[in-house]
């Protein structure tokens, strides 16, 4: 991975970018040029919520 800036990645046009640095839970991943979050931190937040869904919908279904 080549380390950027955020501001680089964006005149560049790149969705992502690398700042070498890890993010708040320790992730060495990159970040979304669009809000700066870590990808793997999206990608596990995502998760969680899709499970959350998926068994609040599971409940509902099983109750009806």
């Amino acid at each position: 991975m080549q380390i950027i800036t955020r501001m680089q990645a964006a005149k560049e046009g790149l969705n992502k970018y690398c700042t070498g640095k890890p993010c708040r839970y320790g992730h060495l991943s990159q970040r979304y040029v669009l809000n700066g979050t870590c990808v793997q931190c999206a990608l596990e937040s995502a998760n969680k919520h899709r499970n959350e869904f998926t068994s609040a919908l599971r409940a509902a279904q099983e109750s009806a």
